[in-house]
């Protein structure tokens, strides 16, 4: 059955994420935005898959990208939460057997998009303060609205 289900699932992958590897029960491996990302699927789908992703822990990968306390203030301002681990498959409370490992694609996608758009914001300020550039004058809104 869960063959079956995983099988499925990799059929309906997006093309751009075809795994690179063998896939078999318990571990997939596809590239995501030059990023290698594993997928062990130990109880899946029962309990969220083990990710990494180039060799880290997924949570960990997480926690590294929002360590910088800039990073931390502009992602709670964009997101209103204080935590990108809480609000991700990481934390096994957010996992549910209807979750696919499409959901999961999407995920860290979506975690990848806003590390760049977070570090855009970080590079604009900074721009600002060295230029003494007013914040009346709001660059971000011109490029991200």
């Amino acid at each position: 059955m869960l063959v079956r289900r995983i099988n499925r699932e990799i059929k309906r992958i997006d093309p751009r994420y075809q795994p690179l590897f063998e896939v078999n029960e318990t571990k997939m491996e596809l590239c995501i935005k030059n990023l290698i990302v594993v997928i062990q699927l130990h109880d899946y789908p029962f309990r969220s898959p083990k990710i990494f992703i180039d060799g880290i822990p997924y949570s960990q990968f997480l926690q590294n990208m929002f360590m910088a306390e800039s990073f931390k203030k502009l992602y709670i301002n964009l997101t209103n939460r204080c935590c990108c681990v809480c609000s991700s498959f990481a934390c096994t409370d957010n996992w549910n057997a209807c979750n696919t490992i499409n959901h999961i694609i999407e995920e860290i996608e979506k975690f990848i998009h806003l590390k760049k758009k977070l570090m855009i914001m970080i590079t604009i300020k900074n721009i600002q303060q060295k230029y003494n550039i007013p914040d009346e004058i709001s660059i971000q809104s011109f490029l991200f609205e």
